[in-house]
């Protein structure tokens, strides 16, 4: 298992064996030898394609998308803000969503008691068909508190068996280093890392205070399920379906103000559409709400006479900014993604 941990992490690496002489010719095993090593570094080449692009945090009651982290970033997150859905008739909700009876069973429940968020940590890679897993370290204030592989995607740290439902990480107030390495057999080939600062003093500011976007999803709009996150400078494959985008937001906001924009011939981008979107959810294409109380969500929208849609083949620039009740504007949240 040691072995396991250094070689996963890039501690350990394999021998080769003898290299042929220079300038001899490639026969015999030396042939066998180069041929399978060309076929191997060809597939670590594709492999090197993948990045740890995001990693994002659940309410495991809920099972809803509370916050997103892009690797290399920093978040701080005052305790209670987030993952704090368990703390209402909490025995209740927990017995239904992990079908326990006795009490004593429940794992959250020392969570509750202390009131702390109840969060699910997931790892977000651009492709995963040739990952073998993904290893994930948690260091708490400069010391490693846990380290899991995960083998199939979702890369949930918690667990999910079956896929559902995201299990919790126990988090504690603190400053956490959160490492994510992506593994084929042969080696990681991506590593993303971020900090995430649980704050429990309630006398500091909200630094999470006012409107805000946390993050943006791709929404099949034919079938209205979320197809992935938008990542900055990623591509989309669309094939026969039809592209939505929704905006994931701070509990203060009340509107989303889109702007869409394509890339030119010139490698400039020119705007194809700006609007506000008052309800939620809210989305760049806009929707309706079904009275079943589903979301019905647009591929497209006609402006001016004018369809508007995300189309193969070209790439675009998305901003989104959240704005409250008063007329207070956000951040904006900026993506810029290729549709194939």
């Amino acid at each position: 298992m040691a072995f396991a941990w250094m070689h996963k992490f890039g501690v350990g690496t394999k021998a080769r064996g003898p290299e042929p002489a220079a300038g001899a010719p490639p026969s015999g095993p030396n042939r066998v030898a180069r041929s399978s090593r060309a076929m191997l570094e060809g597939l670590e080449h594709r492999c090197l394609m993948t990045a740890v692009t995001q990693f994002e945090l659940y309410d495991t009651v809920t099972q809803q998308l509370v916050r997103t982290v892009e690797t290399g970033a920093t978040l701080t997150i005052r305790l209670g803000d987030v993952g704090r859905s368990g703390l209402r008739n909490e025995l209740d909700v927990l017995r239904r969503r992990f079908g326990h009876t006795n009490p004593s069973d429940f794992t959250d429940l020392q969570r509750v008691r202390d009131r702390t968020p109840s969060l699910a940590l997931r790892v977000v890679t651009d492709r995963s068909e040739n990952l073998s897993d993904v290893g994930v370290a948690l260091s708490l204030n400069g010391r490693t508190v846990d380290s899991v592989f995960e083998q199939t995607e979702p890369y949930i740290q918690g667990g999910n068996p079956g896929g559902r439902p995201f299990l919790p990480t126990k988090f504690v107030p603190g400053t956490y280093t959160i490492v994510a390495n992506a593994n084929t057999e042969q080696r990681t080939v991506a590593t993303g890392r971020v900090t995430i600062v649980f704050d429990n003093n309630p006398s500091n500011p909200n630094p999470n205070s006012g409107p805000r976007v946390n993050s943006l999803t791709f929404v099949d709009a034919n079938t209205d399920q979320d197809i992935s996150a938008v990542v900055d400078r990623a591509s989309i494959r669309k094939g026969t379906r039809s592209l939505a985008i929704r905006a994931n937001v701070g509990s203060t906001t009340s509107k989303v103000s889109f702007k869409l924009e394509q890339k030119q011939s010139n490698g400039q981008f020119a705007e194809i559409l700006s609007r506000t979107e008052s309800r939620a959810p809210f989305t760049l294409l806009s929707d309706r709400l079904l009275a079943n109380g589903r979301v019905d969500y647009a591929g497209t929208l006609t402006v001016n006479g004018r369809r508007v849609s995300l189309e193969a083949g070209k790439t675009y620039r998305v901003t989104a900014t959240a704005i409250d009740a008063s007329g207070n504007r956000g951040t904006a949240f900026v993506r810029t993604f290729t549709v194939t």
